[in-house]
């Protein structure tokens, strides 16, 4: 396969074919969306501190982007220097290019189902992603984009939504820092990071869950594929004050109930409470029932899409 640089991934008019990037790397929000001030959007992007956007054209950024802004904006207001900021981008993105990270999770989310489909028939939506990546590996152009969304920031995020833990970024006095995945409030993996001693903690499920609240931003979650069909429906029919009751059934087994009467409504705060649940995966199985006599039933499902 010939070596595309990263001078080329950025390239608009070889971005403008490649179609159907989907998931949390569609690019689907504006600068606007984003909050951050333009003036400094671009200055971020001179000194290349956003190597996932394209550097021509209008920006179009994807759920990963907003986060990662959400990133940059927090570290500039605890006061961090450039320098700083750009060792932890190369740290998290560059570092990822140089070995071929997109690669290699798409070789080994392919290596996985052609042994799965040695064992069992693929289900559906495991043939279809079967075929998307065949289709991906194959194809320079498409490869270069994969290469430049999946990075070790990328991973973090997906860990955070997939498996339901904290991870983040924690920075020290001395402008040294590390990654982290929290579990229970222990440090997993056997990342470097000692929190003994004084340190500024940004966790990424902040980030989210302020996205999250903005209701703006509904449809997009459900675009991004943060929220699926099934989640976004509940989400939408909440809002059209079309629910008797909703039964969430949580992680810890602990049942979180949400109901209503003919006069009842439900409160802003639930329908809140209820969107964190459903995008950070915090749910076993949901129960609704609407006022329209339908109801809704269904557990949480695992994707796979580029998540090792």
């Amino acid at each position: 396969m010939k070596k595309i640089h990263l001078s080329d991934i950025n390239d608009p008019s070889q971005l403008d074919q490649v179609e159907g990037r989907g998931g949390l790397t569609e690019g689907v929000f504006s600068v606007k969306d984003s909050g951050i001030d333009s003036k400094i959007f671009h200055s971020w992007k001179l000194i290349d501190l956003l190597p996932t956007v394209p550097k021509g054209g209008w920006a179009q950024l994807s759920f990963i982007d907003l986060l990662w802004l959400e990133t940059l904006e927090t570290m500039r207001n605890f006061g961090c220097s450039k320098n700083l900021m750009k060792a932890v981008c190369k740290s998290l993105f560059y570092d990822a290019y140089e070995v071929n990270l997109g690669k290699i999770t798409l070789e080994e989310n392919f290596s996985f189902l052609t042994g799965l489909a040695s064992k069992r028939t693929l289900t559906f939506e495991e043939e279809e992603f079967y075929n998307h990546l065949k289709q991906i590996l194959n194809d320079s152009i498409y490869m270069s984009v994969v290469d430049r969304n999946i990075n070790y920031f990328y991973q973090l995020v997906n860990r955070c939504i997939i498996e339901n833990i904290e991870v983040g970024l924690i920075i020290y006095l001395d402008g040294s820092f590390s990654t982290y995945v929290l579990s229970s409030n222990i440090v997993k993996d056997n990342i470097k990071a000692d929190l003994t001693v004084p340190h500024i903690l940004i966790p990424i499920s902040s980030f989210i869950k302020k996205i999250i609240a903005d209701d703006a931003k509904e449809t997009f979650l459900n675009q991004s594929g943060v929220l699926n069909e099934q989640e976004f429906e509940v989400i939408r029919l909440i809002r059209k004050r079309n629910v008797k009751s909703i039964t969430v059934t949580l992680d810890k087994s602990i049942i979180q109930k949400i109901e209503t009467t003919e006069k009842g409504l439900v409160q802003e705060s639930d329908i809140q409470l209820l969107k964190q649940i459903l995008a950070l995966k915090k749910y076993d199985s949901i129960e609704l029932n609407s006022r329209d006599s339908r109801t809704m039933s269904f557990t949480k499902t695992k994707r796979i899409y580029m998540d090792k």
